[in-house]
């Protein structure tokens, strides 16, 4: 089939770079115009468009893609591959190919519809994930669904682990796709409205950790906001980044940490304390009150320094038990 591709970021360049590898002809790409990077704010190419050049491929970059509807009608394309493109495309460019446009998007849809749909599943909770390759039509990805695989997440993954399985089985599932949709043997899938969820994209905001939630919610949104923007509080006015968290239950903590040992300088008691305050250190942590039970800060960086343990930020920081681990 003559393809045409769109896509802008590494992973795209990665999907790219496996059509390559088939039978199938890429007539043109399509990614977004260079942008600014580095102090010295040089134009840098994106992901996608090293390997177009790499490859001799036809290549857009349009500030308005109906500056291309011409160009594109001309490639005669069979498909277009739309892959973290960024861009939304006319319903003109998208009834150009002789079958129609598709798009991989890292959830089961309809769940999680939108931007961010890895780091929303992990947020969530989620235990499963997976790829759904699907027809684009004009409301975001709600297109009938050409194939669908599943991935179990474990409880380690994070998002950028997530994104690497997903990513994985996502090209094998696209090429399965591929020669389905060339011998014309794909059973198209409505999606049902009634199941679909949305991921936005995500903003700062999003990675404040808010102590009056459950331990286990607080690890979720940790995990999902990997590598950004980080699951993040405020100490004296200054922003702590949290690198690695343990959740301790009211049961556990108790038995390790009997009630006279926990009488602090200030003559509050542990249990007392409110999610958000800082229920006690040790040599290798620092323990917050959560909504169920407590959260051990094992490694962090504040802001303006470097990422280090807790046990080492503890020598060079007083922190005692009733100190507040939020903005007021």
């Amino acid at each position: 089939m003559r393809i045409v591709f769109f896509g802008t970021p590494q992973i795209a360049a990665d999907y790219l770079k496996a059509i390559l590898n088939t039978g199938h002809e890429v007539v043109g790409v399509v990614t977004k115009p260079d942008t600014k990077s580095g102090r010295g704010q040089l134009l840098a190419n994106s992901s996608v468009k090293k390997v177009a050049l790499d490859n001799n491929l036809c290549l857009f970059q349009p500030d308005n893609l109906d500056e291309i509807t011409g160009d594109i009608r001309e490639l005669k394309p069979d498909l277009f591959i739309v892959i973290s493109f960024g861009k939304k495309i006319s319903s003109d460019i998208l009834a150009i190919p002789k079958f129609y446009a598709i798009n991989v998007h890292f959830s089961l849809l309809p769940r999680y519809r939108g931007a961010a749909p890895v780091n929303w599943s992990l947020i969530n909770g989620e235990k499963e994930s997976g790829i759904t390759i699907f027809k684009i039509s004009e409301k975001i990805d709600s297109g009938d669904i050409i194939e669908q695989r599943r991935v179990k997440i474990e409880k380690d993954d994070d998002a950028v682990s997530l994104l690497i399985k997903l990513e994985k089985l996502g090209i094998n599932t696209l090429l399965n796709a591929l020669k389905k949709i060339e011998s014309n043997k794909i059973n198209l899938k409505k999606q049902n409205e009634k199941y679909a969820s949305y991921a936005p994209k995500l903003v700062k905001e999003d990675g404040l950790v808010n102590w009056n939630f459950k331990s286990e919610a607080i690890l979720n949104r940790a995990r999902g906001l990997v590598p950004w923007p980080g699951a993040y509080c405020v100490w004296e006015n200054k922003i702590i980044k949290l690198w690695k968290m343990k959740a301790l239950e009211n049961s556990v903590f108790q038995r390790f940490h009997p009630e006279k040992r926990l009488q602090s300088q200030r003559g509050i008691l542990c249990k007392k304390v409110a999610p958000g305050f800082v229920a006690e250190t040790t040599k290798k942590s620092i323990i917050v009150k959560t909504a169920d039970g407590f959260m051990a800060i094992e490694e962090l960086q504040l802001e303006g320094s470097r990422r280090m343990s807790s046990e080492l930020f503890l020598i060079g920081h007083r922190i005692e038990t009733g100190d507040k681990f939020f903005k007021d």
